[in-house]
């Protein structure tokens, strides 16, 4: 019998080829999974088994010195943010979402992404003048993205 954590892992698989349309959706030697939706490249990955959760997130800025003052920046933008958290994991603020993997669907899973890109680039380019780093997320971005619109907008 398959574990939580596989069959969520084959769903969210599922998700991925579903609205980004390729053939195969297949994780790194890490276990995640490369999005690229609306001109721009976010990842997703399974943790756990029971529950499994399904973690869907945006690479902000990357080569920061942890510093209090980007912990300190970080903690403000979780005060104004529904339903998303900024962290910093070895020098790379990550914008993040959650779900319990056996309840999600994929108009969540997009739903998810669009908030996460809205975020991104609402405060990426400000962190980025106030703390340097590579700007990631807006480095994945090509020609024809677009700000996708957001459910949740009322952090910004």
């Amino acid at each position: 019998m398959a574990s939580n954590h596989q069959m969520v892992s084959a769903y969210l698989e599922s998700v991925i080829e579903q609205l980004t349309g390729v053939d195969k959706a297949v994780p790194d030697h890490e276990g995640d999974y490369a999005v690229e939706l609306g001109g721009a490249r976010f990842w997703a990955r399974v943790d756990g088994n029971d529950p499994a959760i399904v973690r869907v997130y945006s690479t902000v800025l990357v080569g920061l010195d942890p510093t209090p003052a980007l912990h300190e920046a970080l903690n403000d933008i979780n005060a104004r943010m529904a339903f998303l958290r900024a962290f910093v994991v070895h020098g790379t603020v990550l914008f993040e979402h959650e779900h319990l993997g056996t309840s999600m669907d994929a108009e969540e899973f997009a739903n998810s992404l669009r908030t996460i890109a809205s975020a991104s680039d609402f405060f990426g380019p400000q962190l980025h003048q106030q703390f340097g780093g590579e700007q990631k997320f807006q480095e994945s971005k090509s020609d024809d993205y677009t700000l996708p619109e957001a459910d949740h907008p009322g952090y910004l």
